[in-house]
């Protein structure tokens, strides 16, 4: 290997190693240019794939070189990390998330995967039981899809493990919501509460609302749960960015944010916070869309951009 080299570091973690999180654990070193060597690196361009066997990386994390060994020689400066031959590829883009959401499912009931409404109520309980002192158990991910007897949960079926505080779970796809009769009485949900324009309340056969609200319904019970302040967005947002970043994703379309979201992109962005690129769409074209006003491009270093709007229409296959 030609070219000297003032400090070299060895990386010995997992066999696979995304390039774009790469530059994101060791942008900002102390020399301008870091280079990543004793690899098989592969990326993609124009003419088909392109292999590797040395990175080179600035010091705002954008790639200046890649090639053979040699290509190390023309920056006998940079800090070198050995690779131990690992691959290492492109970061990887998530095209439709909910970061705020995913980072505070970090600390909130996860059903992703549940196999059996037994199973999700056994989780319920374990959870409870471990948060005595929660006011509200909050949680995400139930797929009645996935059950045996594919049927939407109802009240009764949390109510027998937390009968005592409002519980509130949010379908996989956040299209449906799963309430426990403590939270709809907070709520004031009665058999007689009317489906709300863009919602359904779903029903018994005696026209009893059962615990699942669909779509717009969900707000009757959503306007009851403690609002999400802008530091606990943040911290959501570092959660969410450091766990996806574990996973190689290093860039996400984050599917419909708030003004405040916005607000706490731009700030993060700002403070040099923003551990990934967020490419967001405003949730729907009313308020969130006139605060914005125009697009968005390229904000805080080409780590944000807000350019594009997610309508919705008519609700989602698994909530129906």
């Amino acid at each position: 290997m030609s070219g000297k080299t003032s400090k070299e570091t060895n990386v010995s973690h997992s066999r696979l190693l995304p390039a774009a999180a790469v530059l994101c654990l060791f942008a900002g070193t102390a020399n301008a240019e870091t280079a990543l060597f004793n690899i098989s690196g592969y990326t993609s361009t124009d003419t088909g794939i392109q292999s590797f066997e040395a990175l080179v990386f600035d010091d705002d994390g954008r790639i200046v070189a890649t090639g053979t060994a040699d290509v190390l020689g023309d920056y006998p400066d940079a800090t070198r990390i050995d690779g131990g031959g690992r691959t290492v590829l492109p970061g990887l883009i998530d095209a439709h998330a909910h970061i705020v959401n995913y980072g505070l499912l970090q600390s909130q009931l996860n059903l992703v995967g549940s196999p059996s409404l037994d199973d999700a109520v056994d989780r319920i309980d374990a959870f409870a039981k471990d948060k005595p002192h929660t006011r509200w158990i909050l949680g995400r991910g139930w797929n009645q899809v996935l059950w045996p007897v594919r049927e939407f949960p109802r009240a009764a079926d949390i109510d027998k493990v937390v009968a005592d505080r409002p519980v509130w779970l949010r379908r996989i796809d956040g299209h449906a919501g799963w309430a426990n009769s403590a939270a709809m009485q907070l709520a004031g949900i009665n058999d007689g509460t009317p489906d709300p324009v863009g919602g359904k309340i779903i029903r018994d056969s005696d026209g009893r609302a059962t615990g699942v609200f669909i779509d717009k319904a969900m707000s009757l019970i959503q306007a009851h749960v403690p609002a999400t302040n802008k530091d606990e967005m943040r911290g959501a947002i570092r959660a969410a960015t450091d766990a996806l970043l574990a996973e190689g994703i290093t860039s996400v379309h984050d599917a419909g944010i708030s003004v405040m979201n916005a607000e706490v992109y731009m700030s993060m962005a700002d403070d040099g916070e923003l551990g990934m690129r967020i490419y967001a769409m405003t949730a729907g074209a009313g308020d969130v869309l006139d605060a914005i006003g125009k697009p968005i491009r390229g904000y805080g270093n080409d780590r944000l951009d807000i350019a594009a709007v997610k309508l919705y229409t008519d609700g989602a296959l698994g909530s129906r």
